[in-house]
């Protein structure tokens, strides 16, 4: 029994919260550094940073592609204590967010990243990664 809730444990790390934690902060730091916020003011400037970002959302797009397969084929790796309800806010923007670069619109501000799952996931991470550590006496 130790060893199955260990193996489930250490699935729930490497195939679901980890993966999707990393994916998401790629993605906030892609749009932290590249996105419209930083453009310059500079004609010449702007237009370089424009095709830059243009670039670094197809990145987004492929890593929200991810986003989405995990959400779609790994949630029965979730901890217990966690609920797919946490994650529909972020599934409905990674699966609006490309529709949305091809086609712009001010209706995308009704699909904008869920800032709270970040935190969501950090904290069950954290907490099945504290487990897991208790169950296998593992210590990292």
């Amino acid at each position: 029994m130790r060893q199955r809730k260990i193996e489930s444990l250490s699935s729930s790390l490497n195939d679901f919260y980890n993966p999707l934690l990393a994916l998401i902060e790629i993605n906030g730091e892609i749009f932290a550094k590249t996105g419209p916020p930083t453009f310059p003011e500079e004609h010449v400037e702007r237009e370089a940073a424009a095709l830059v970002w243009k670039e670094m959302k197809k990145k987004i797009i492929e890593n929200n592609r991810e986003i989405e397969l995990i959400l779609r084929t790994k949630t029965h790796v979730m901890h217990k204590s966690d609920s797919l309800d946490a994650y529909k806010a972020l599934l409905v923007h990674v699966a609006m967010y490309e529709t949305f670069q091809k086609i712009e619109t001010d209706r995308y501000a009704n699909f904008l990243f869920p800032r709270e799952v970040k935190g969501h996931i950090i904290a069950k991470r954290s907490s099945v990664l504290h487990e897991f550590h208790e169950t296998s006496g593992v210590q990292i």
